[in-house]
C-alpha cells in the first residue's frame, strides 16, 4: 500500500490539475466568445456593405 505521503502527494497533484482544469476552460470559453463576436461584427459589416451595393444598383 502506498503509504501517506505518496498518498497526500496524489492528492495536491490532482487539485493542481483541477485548477489548470478550470483556468484552461475558462480561457477557452473567453476565446470562443471573442471569436465569436467578432465573427459577428464581420457578418455585420459585409451584411451593410452588401446592402450598400443593392441600392446602388437599384438607382
Amino acid at each position: 500500500m502506498p503509504d501517506v505521503k505518496t498518498a497526500q502527494q496524489i492528492a495536491e497533484s490532482q487539485y493542481a490539475f483541477g485548477i489548470l482544469f478550470v483556468v484552461l476552460f475558462l480561457v477557452s470559453i473567453t476565446a470562443v466568445a471573442f471569436i465569436f463576436k467578432d465573427l459577428k461584427r464581420e457578418n455585420k459589416e459585409r451584411e451593410q456593405e452588401l446592402k450598400d451595393l443593392i441600392a446602388e444598383q437599384k438607382q
